[in-house]
């Protein structure tokens, strides 16, 4: 079982057990079998630690004073055997939890800095797609948007014969931007190295 599946079972029977085992003891202590200072300490039922802590000193006090209360309690010698074990069991799951805190948070952490790289990385290819392939409208089916509805990288859509006309144009090529050559390209690509000094990530 996982640690937290156990110690989910043994706050349960802790809770229980602690209840009977300090209920006999107060009972032996009203008839001065035990002394009733030893229960002042206990912890109380708040937190699965404190209630191991309770189990494991009245096992103890049970214990020490076993000869004498021996038969007149409902305490049995296998509910304090009992109480000791489970006690034990819960201080180590909660050690056990409290050791593997920090490392899963370094695992969410890294896990959470690489999906940060490669969402990244991944919009800059689809940047890159759409403005090579502005022309053909097929970005979206090459790196399609990972969510849905939320696309950043749409290619402009044509306006249709009717809105051309309505806006007082025509459909022809004559409205459309001027075709890219290879020369406008190299025209492009060595004015951005001139303006910025800087390359893109898809320029070399």
């Amino acid at each position: 079982m996982q640690p937290q599946d156990a110690l989910k079972d043994l706050a349960e029977e802790a809770t229980e057990l602690r209840e009977r085992l300090l209920a006999d003891a107060r009972a032996l202590s009203l008839r001065d079998l035990i002394d009733p200072r030893k229960l002042e300490s206990l912890k109380g039922a708040n937190g699965i630690h404190n209630i191991a802590q309770d189990l494991q000193m009245l096992s103890q006090v049970l214990q020490e004073n076993w000869p004498q209360i021996q038969g007149k309690s409902a305490a049995v010698a296998e509910d304090l055997q009992a109480a000791s074990r489970i006690a034990t069991r819960i201080t180590r799951i909660v050690g056990v939890r409290a050791q593997s805190s920090p490392q899963q948070d370094a695992a969410i952490e890294q896990r959470e800095r690489v999906f940060a790289l490669t969402m990244r990385a991944y919009d800059e290819t689809r940047a890159a797609i759409a403005f090579v392939r502005r022309r053909e409208g097929d970005s979206e089916s090459i790196t399609p948007n990972l969510y849905a509805g939320k696309g950043r990288y749409r290619p402009p859509t044509k306006p249709s014969t009717d809105d051309s006309e309505a806006a007082g144009g025509t459909s022809d090529t004559a409205q459309e931007v001027s075709a890219v050559t290879p020369e406008a390209v190299a025209a492009a690509v060595a004015a951005q190295k001139d303006s910025s000094g800087s390359k893109g990530p898809f320029l070399s």
